[in-house]
């Protein structure tokens, strides 16, 4: 606290200055959001799961974020991996069995998308 201004009220002032500390992973986080809605979905509750973590970091790895950890390359590539090996896109499905982050058989609507 050089200038006597606590972290918090920095955090407070870049926000309404319209600065984000973390572009990348707010940029995955409003994907992810605009998905599957954290409160139509419950996507708040599953996203400590692997597979949410692995796509959260291939999100993060596809704008580019130099921050990523090689845990979080390691996480991305295997997203990545899960999801050629299997032609297939992620979907939350947190009611049904098998959920709530289910592989489902890749159709030509999905384009290049690794979610539905």
């Amino acid at each position: 606290m050089q200038f006597d201004v606590t972290v918090q009220a920095v955090n407070m002032r870049l926000q309404q200055m319209g600065i984000k500390r973390a572009p990348f992973r707010t940029m995955a986080k409003e994907i992810l959001e605009a998905a599957w809605p954290s409160i139509e979905t419950r996507r708040g509750e599953f996203i400590h799961l692997n597979r949410a973590r692995d796509l959260y970091a291939f999100l993060r790895r596809q704008l580019r974020d130099p921050a990523l950890t090689k845990n979080q390359r390691t996480a991305a590539e295997r997203f990545e991996r899960l999801i050629k090996e299997h032609n297939a896109v992620l979907d939350l499905q947190p009611g049904m069995p098998g959920g709530p982050w289910v592989l489902l058989p890749r159709e030509p609507s999905d384009g290049r998308m690794v979610i539905r």
